[in-house]
């Protein structure tokens, strides 16, 4: 059980007496961290974690527990570093053990918080005559900055924050703003940590990351964000909700709350002002918009800071759209009790919807695990066909960024991945609730395959429908709601669609690639698209579309949707060109796979 400090904070019931299993002196913790075995994770993490729930239970003098926190912060910081590994870059919903790592790291950043919160009670608690309110700077951006990781944590295995996290930021950076410590700069003599110039900026930092909707980012774009909003942050105004006549749409943070933002219109600001309270603040994002909308009209890479050169364009636009101050999409969800089949990735939409196949005629089919790449075509509706299996440009064009999104590094990683994946499975998800451009599905069994935020599913209704067509969508936002339960968000993108065999017309290698052709929909005055792999193909080339046994030619446009695992691209004929010759000599081939190598 825990009780609320004079600053209002969520912070562990202390008694006098714990075992800690060390002497709390910090010379003796010094001498204790350094023998800490930290090349067995699993042994050093049971001891740092015991340490701290014990230590945080236990009355110890607050100069001593302030020395002992900072031993432990390079420890911990190992240790997290080390957990990350067993849940980024891994298929959700996480395995057991790989669950419990990550509930394992958050715990450690909790505990490291609550000892920074003990610390800050105990000081103003205690104040002497000599106490000054700079001494409370360290424990305040300690604490937030544990908490910071806690949610980071949470945001990249999409779970729910724990109670009272959101509580005690908000109560942290009052507490900082009431001492006028907000804006005070930090000397941070470890350099494991980013540098949060204050906490000021670190708040903002930590509310514009919740206002992005990391349940709706890939885990490396939660990262690529949260480090671009090192520089961004500044760009953004927190004041005071002092007359909410006099203000337009704005986030309003309720600092009393265990929640990040509310966005409020400028007619239920005015409509609710009574019910407002005047100590809430509200967070102007303007000149954050403005500043990433000169972002993705720059030109040249070398005028950006090197966290903004690791953007991508498509999660620049989504940041765009997220922190703009416009009224807010609020389709109404109705609840519904139904079953939804769906098939993950491009190449089961692909074999489902080229054969509109009813569900109970698709069949799972294994891939063993050799340890040598396989290099053999795969089965495409309307075109001869050998033994299905992976095509030869998956991995030799396989990007760093693609290759973390599915946690592999290496070849060895590669071929431990598709052990006994299923190609072509189905799954029945149960649907929460669905709106009109798509759905909220259950997912509580065990997953042969990996659920990523942008990847295509196919989706059809119950077996006892009387359709054979498959509708296209992508997986926009996961979240687990339990730890044996993933509820995950679809977005409709076309109710049928038309599989394609696509590959580069200027190439010699005459491997076809899976793709989908979705239809125009005039209803909401949509072009036709083309999906396609991510990363194969840029605007402007020219493709071979094969659609039914007739190939021809197209000239892709603009790049509607880039999710880094497939791209939609909007196209038109072109004029039937030629087959590239089979011209280039031997040396030439030779030279052209150079790259390859290294690869596969």
């Amino acid at each position: 059980m825990g009780h609320h400090s004079t600053t209002h904070l969520q912070i562990p019931s202390i008694r006098e007496s714990h075992d800690l299993g060390f002497d709390a002196h910090p010379t003796k913790v010094k001498a204790w961290v350094e023998k800490l075995p930290l090349a067995d994770v699993g042994r050093s993490a049971r001891m740092i974690y015991h340490a701290l729930v014990t230590m945080n239970r236990t009355l110890i003098a607050m100069q001593h527990r302030s020395q002992i926190l900072e031993l432990f912060r390079e420890p911990t910081h190992h240790i997290t570093e080390t957990l990350k590994k067993y849940y980024i870059g891994q298929a959700f919903p996480l395995a057991d053990k790989n669950y419990k790592a990550a509930m394992l790291a958050r715990e450690l950043h909790s505990e490291m918080a609550n000892g920074y919160k003990i610390v800050l009670s105990s000081l103003l608690t205690n104040q002497t005559p000599v106490f000054t309110a700079g001494k409370s700077l360290i424990p305040l951006h300690r604490a937030m900055h544990y908490l910071t990781e806690l949610l980071i944590t949470s945001y990249q295995t999409y779970t729910p924050c724990p109670a009272t996290t959101w509580h005690d930021i908000h109560q942290l950076h009052h507490h900082a703003e009431l001492k006028v410590l907000d804006q005070s700069p930090i000397h941070d003599g470890s350099h494991k940590m980013p540098p949060h110039h204050n906490i000021g900026n670190l708040y903002k930092k930590i509310l514009l990351l919740s206002i992005a909707g990391p349940y709706h980012l890939s885990q490396s774009e939660i990262s690529t964000a949260f480090s671009a909003l090192d520089q961004w942050a500044a760009h953004s105004t927190l004041t005071p909700m002092l007359n909410a006549d006099d203000l337009p749409e704005a986030y309003i943070i309720n600092q009393d709350k265990d929640e990040p933002t509310a966005f409020l219109t400028a007619n239920r600001l005015r409509r609710d002002k009574n019910r407002i309270l005047s100590g809430c603040l509200a967070l102007n994002t303007t000149d954050l918009v403005a500043h990433l909308h000169s972002i993705a009209n720059q030109t040249t890479p070398q005028a950006l800071l090197p966290a903004e050169a690791q953007l991508s364009p498509a999660l620049v636009r989504r940041l765009i759209s997220a922190w703009s101050m416009t009224s807010k999409r609020n389709l109404s969800r109705i609840q519904k009790n139904a079953t939804l089949i769906i098939g993950l990735g491009l190449k089961t939409a692909h074999h489902v919807t080229a054969n509109n196949l009813d569900p109970d005629k698709v069949r799972p089919h294994h891939i063993p695990a050799p340890n040598v790449a396989q290099f053999t075509s795969r089965e495409l509706g309307g075109a001869e066909t050998t033994a299905p299996a992976h095509d030869v440009w998956n991995r030799s064009h396989q990007t760093a960024y693609a290759r973390t999104q599915q946690g592999l590094t290496n070849d060895e990683d590669i071929g431990k991945s598709i052990q006994g994946m299923s190609v072509y499975a189905t799954y029945n998800c149960k649907v929460v609730n669905e709106s009109a451009g798509g759905a909220c599905l259950s997912w509580t069994d065990t997953l042969t395959t990996a659920l990523r935020i942008g990847e295509i599913i196919a989706v059809h209704g119950t077996r006892e429908e009387d359709t054979s067509e498959w509708g296209i969508a992508t997986i926009r936002w996961m979240k687990n709601t339990t730890p044996t339960t993933l509820e995950f968000g679809i977005q409709m993108l076309t109710p049928t669609a038309e599989a394609v065999q696509i590959r580069r017309a200027d190439t010699e290698i005459n491997e076809f690639l899976a793709g989908l052709l979705l239809p125009e929909l005039k209803v909401i005055n949509q072009a036709a698209t083309l999906i396609v792999p991510a990363q194969l193909f840029t605007s402007g080339d020219k493709i071979l579309v094969k659609i039914n046994n007739c190939t021809q030619h197209f000239i892709l446009h603009e790049l509607v949707e880039d999710t880094g695992i497939f791209n939609q691209f909007r196209f038109s004929l072109a004029p039937n060109l030629s087959e590239p010759l089979m011209s280039a000599s031997t040396e030439d081939k030779q030279k052209e796979f150079e790259s390859l190598w290294a690869t596969i």
